[in-house]
């Protein structure tokens, strides 16, 4: 029942990541106010209960992120082939993006103070490489119109 919860939950992340549905969440924590700060504390406390243990924590953050990965792989893809995505929308994606970045990397830390799972190393190179697609996504940016 957990594994199927903790499905739902990142379904419902990615959809709102590049399905743009979230675009409430964008304005609000990408405002100068702060209140960036606050959502991401926020988001990462929330997924800090989720969990039962560490070892699960992990694991399902290095699903997430894999799934993350992914996501922006097809983004990237559909940006290339010309694909009519605005310049808006784009940087709309990015700062969605940096923003979880920022709450994996700052979960990373956490577990890894508190962890020794040998899963440690692989969500961080996962996490490397979400940084790669990353800048990616902002070289094609800013080739946007």
């Amino acid at each position: 029942m957990r594994w199927i919860e903790m499905a739902l939950i990142i379904s419902i992340s990615l959809t709102s990541l590049f399905g743009f549905s979230g675009c409430a969440t964008l304005k609000t924590s990408e405002s100068g106010n702060g209140n960036g700060e606050n959502i991401i504390a926020q988001e990462i406390a929330k997924r800090k209960q989720q969990y039962i243990n560490d070892k699960e924590a992990i694991r399902a953050e290095i699903s997430h992120t894999d799934d993350l990965i992914k996501q922006i792989q097809g983004f990237n893809q559909q940006l290339q082939t010309g694909t009519q995505i605005n310049r808006a929308t784009a940087e709309q994606g990015l700062a969605k993006l940096i923003r979880e970045i920022k709450i994996s990397e700052q979960l990373h830390q956490y577990y890894r103070q508190r962890s020794n799972i040998s899963e440690l190393t692989l969500w961080k190179a996962k996490l490397e490489k979400l940084k790669q697609e990353k800048y990616e996504l902002e070289s094609l940016i800013s080739k946007l119109n």
